[in-house]
Formats: C-alpha cells, sequence, structure tokens
C-alpha cells in the first residue's frame, strides 16, 4: 500500500522506503537474537510477548512511514486528472 502512494513520486520516497526497510529487518534480527539467546541460556521465553512487541513496533514505524509519504504525496500532486496523480 505504501509504495502505491509512492508510486507517483518514488525518487522522492526512495530514501524513506529504503530506511523503512533497513530499519525494521534490524529490529526484528535483533529480537529474534535476544529470544535465541535467551533460550539458549535456558530460560522461559513468553513468544507471544515478543510476537506482539514486534508486531507493534512494525506497526508504528508502518504508520509513520505512512503519514509522511501520504503528506508528501498530497503536496507533490498537481491536482489535474492524469494517472500519475
Amino acid at each position: 500500500m505504501i509504495a502505491g502512494l509512492a508510486d507517483a513520486h518514488f525518487h522522492q520516497h526512495e530514501g524513506q522506503l529504503d530506511d523503512y526497510i533497513e530499519k525494521t529487518m534490524a529490529q526484528g534480527h535483533a529480537m529474534i537474537g535476544k529470544v535465541d539467546a535467551a533460550l539458549a541460556a535456558g530460560e522461559t521465553v513468553d513468544f507471544e510477548a515478543e510476537n506482539q512487541a514486534m508486531s507493534d513496533y512494525i506497526q508504528e514505524e508502518t504508520q509513520k512511514l505512512l503519514n509522511k509519504v501520504l503528506f508528501d504525496s498530497s503536496n507533490l500532486m498537481t491536482n489535474r486528472f492524469t494517472v500519475s496523480d
């Protein structure tokens, strides 16, 4: 969905999209590493809580990106009847 909004002005949003992907993937790997380390140490892990924390993080970051892209895209519109608008 976000890429569809950014499509008409892809070059203006390319950095934001790349940053989002890198940030969320890095956070996901960090969270998996934390759980793996806890399991290797014999600790009990609440997988439901860990999954919820990741879901909450992704939702927050996605909302931030969507807000940026939507705001920027609306400001870059020419308000004409064109396919690329």
